[in-house]
Formats: structure tokens, sequence, C-alpha cells
């Protein structure tokens, strides 16, 4: 279940941690808004963000530029955000720019930028790609898919990620209603 993955990502930033390399693997809109607010929140300053967080494309951007761009420093604030999408694109596509591409990507996670936290997004990689192998050994998967949830549990989930704590009674009265 996401909750299980995001909340582990949630404790992590509540207690101070902030992995280098994060993946948001999985499609569900609400679980990647969610964590990208989770982290803007825990790791940038409100008052920084427009300079400390910053949004690229894997389909426009080879991972030589992300790598260079990870590394610069952040202007006005102690850290910064680097999210990039669409990850997914760095998998397919010529053996010589895939091997370009974990060359870069391997070189950075091996010494990655203490003040830049790498979140990459795909909707779903090839898990026995060495490309999905090394984000495995070297990010925080979040895995955001929320088919088989138990509805409840997921309302739940919801709620909380609103700042809300919703009584578990209440939010199974819902789902009981629609399943009647």
């Amino acid at each position: 279940m996401p909750a299980a993955a995001a909340r582990a990502l949630f404790e992590q930033l509540a207690e101070g941690k902030a992995p280098a390399v994060v993946l948001l693997l999985g499609s569900d809109p609400y679980w990647r808004d969610l964590c990208r607010r989770k982290l803007a929140e825990a790791l940038v300053p409100e008052s920084a963000r427009e300079w400390a967080t910053d949004r690229l494309s894997a389909e426009e951007s080879d991972a030589d530029d992300v790598v260079n761009h990870a590394q610069m420093r952040p202007m006005m604030a102690p850290r910064q955000l680097l999210f990039v999408a669409d990850a997914e694109a760095w998998e397919a596509g010529s053996e010589e720019k895939l091997k370009r591409t974990l060359a870069a990507l391997t070189a950075y996670f091996e010494n990655p930028a203490p003040f830049t936290v790498l979140v990459l997004e795909a909707e779903k990689l090839d898990q026995r790609t060495r490309f999905a192998k090394l984000l495995g050994e070297h990010a925080l998967v979040v895995e955001l898919e929320t088919v088989g949830a138990d509805p409840a549990a997921l309302a739940a989930e919801m709620a909380r990620g609103l700042g809300v704590e919703l009584d578990p009674a209440a939010a199974r009265a819902p789902v009981e209603a629609t399943a009647a």
C-alpha cells in the first residue's frame, strides 16, 4: 500500500532526515502531489521555495544536465529540491545513451550534493533493467499506487496528509455505505 511507503518518507522528514535521492514510483496524482508538498514543506523554507525548488523532465534533460543542476548550490536557501519528471524516459533509448545515464547517476549517487534532494518521478520502471536496479539501490523508493488499498485506510491517510485526523469509524462509514 502506498500509504506505508509514503508514511515512511513522511516519518523521515519529520525526524529531520532528508534522503539524498527519492524515487516517486507510480501514477497516483494524489500521492505524488502529497509527497512533493511534504518534501517542500520539510526541506525548503517557504520564502525560498521559488529559488530552491526546480522541475526538470528526463524527456528534455539528460542525466548529465540533471547531475550538473543538482551539484549547483541553491540560491538563498540551505537546501534545494530538484524534481525530475518522466524518469522512465532515461530507461529507453540507445544502449550508448543508457550507459551515459547510468555512469552520470552512479557517480552522483556515490557522492551526492549534501544541499540537494534529487526527486525522480516515474510512472513505471522495468524492474529487470540496470536503471531500475540502480535506483532501487540508491534511492528511497516511494510506491504511489493505490490499487488494492483498503478504501477506509486510504481515506484516513488522505485526511492525515491534509492535517486532519479521521475517526476510523468515520473513515469506514462511506465505504460501507457504498458496499451495501
